[in-house]
């Protein structure tokens, strides 16, 4: 009998292995390394908080398997809570080359389906999940119906799948990062599942999405989205880049 969901989280860059070419735009390495490290942390905080899922796995770059901290070695042995050493037991971190590369992280998907029904795949540079989001998702999985659920941000790129029933049609061009959420909606309208837009997340891809992170973060009825550490992180970036936030 299959599991009911799985979730899958999918680093973008790595996250400590950066070159040049790997960098948030217009910041340099260090800075670009904080951002994209207090936002996944951000996703590994909330699902340890909102334990929903069968299945966990945080996908990481091998580059990045000898260099990770002990705030991502969650499956290390912990004095925390029952719910988290549950949580940690669930899941050993996971490495790939290339997360990016279809034909390296499609068998794995293809393998996780084989025993979980719905499967919730997010980009880790994004943030707004709240469980009341997540419920959403998880009920529209639940229907009868072959779903395809998308999850548009609000600047326009795909930061959240989810679906249940495996098809590698579905990710035609998943990882081309220059293809626009219009182009990926054609390659996918021809599928026949029920295919679901939502508008719930914020990505932070480019310059103007690390301005609209600032601007959400700034107010108070979204200080509930991350922790006051992620918060502090994020304030780190900001103060060091003020000037792109004008």
């Amino acid at each position: 009998m299959k599991e009911n969901l799985a979730i899958v989280i999918i680093p973008t860059t790595p996250l400590f292995s950066k070159t040049e070419s790997d960098c948030f735009p217009g910041m340099d390495i260090q800075f670009s390394t904080l951002l994209h490290r207090a936002l996944y942390l951000n996703y590994l905080e909330f699902f340890k908080d909102n334990p929903v899922a069968n299945l966990f796995r945080f996908v990481f770059y091998e580059s990045d398997r000898e260099k990770l901290d002990q705030e991502f070695l969650v499956s290390q042995p912990s004095d925390a809570s029952e719910i988290i050493q549950k949580f940690s037991s669930i899941f050993p971190p996971f490495f790939l080359n290339n997360p990016s590369d279809p034909a390296e992280f499609l068998p794995i998907i293809e393998k996780i389906s084989q025993n979980c029904s719905n499967i919730i795949l997010i980009k880790a540079d994004s943030m707004g999940l709240t469980p009341g989001i997540l419920s959403n998702y998880t009920n529209l999985l639940n229907m009868d119906n072959d779903v395809l659920i998308v999850s548009k941000s609000k600047s326009g790129s795909a930061v959240l799948y989810g679906f249940n029933n495996f098809d590698e049609n579905i990710f035609s061009d998943l990882f081309n990062e220059s293809e626009s959420f219009d182009d990926y909606l054609k390659s996918v309208s021809s599928l026949d599942k029920l295919f679901i837009v939502q508008e719930d997340l914020y990505s932070v891809k480019t310059i103007e999405d690390f301005r609209i992170l600032y601007n959400i973060l700034s107010q108070k009825e979204f200080y509930s989205l991350c922790s006051l550490k992620i918060h502090d992180l994020l304030t780190d970036v900001f103060i060091e880049y003020k000037d792109a936030l004008k």
